[in-house]
């Protein structure tokens, strides 16, 4: 449950963030809280299996079909909510990188808290 509340805060964050600063991405902030928490949702429990399905792509691509599932999360994500608007695929692949930053920080601090 700790993990989930962190997760959704940090996608909220980057959310939040990306729709001050691009013009093409608008939410209010509380659709972007509700959008975050079933983004954390969708990537703790459907991401993994996306991730293995697309493994071999991932192999082929050295990576960058992680890139896909997340904006296919994303598209999930915004089609549960109305009221998000985000046109483009350039910027679905912006909000997708950036998720998965803040997802390799948080994963990062969790790792140091375990070795330490």
């Amino acid at each position: 449950m700790k993990k989930l509340i962190i997760r959704s805060a940090v996608y909220f964050t980057v959310l939040f963030v990306l729709s001050i600063i691009l013009k093409r991405f608008v939410a209010t902030p509380v659709i972007l809280i509700s959008g975050a928490v079933v983004l954390a949702l969708f990537n703790t429990m459907l991401r993994p299996l996306l991730n293995l399905l697309v493994l071999p792509i991932n192999v082929l691509t050295l990576g960058i079909g992680v890139i896909f599932v997340n904006i296919l999360t994303l598209l999930i994500t915004d089609g549960i909510f109305d009221k998000i608007s985000i046109s483009g695929f350039w910027i679905y692949t912006l909000i997708a990188i950036s998720i998965m930053i803040s997802d390799g920080f948080i994963r990062h601090k969790r790792i140091e808290e375990k070795l330490s």
